[in-house]
């Protein structure tokens, strides 16, 4: 069996690539609240949690 752990925190790039919004339109959630993020250095990382909380809205 070959698992790997589901990430906690994803990229923006990631997070674009799941929900299929643009960069613009991520951070825009994360700037009104729907997406929750943090940074890590220079980079933004956006809780696994808060994209199945859209993703769940969304179905």
């Amino acid at each position: 069996m070959n698992t790997q752990p589901t990430p906690r925190l994803y990229s923006i790039k990631d997070t674009c690539r799941i929900l299929n919004v643009s960069k613009t339109t991520a951070y825009k959630m994360i700037a009104n609240g729907t997406l929750l993020a943090i940074k890590v250095g220079r980079s933004t990382r956006v809780q696994a949690s808060s994209i199945d909380s859209v993703v769940g809205e969304a179905a």
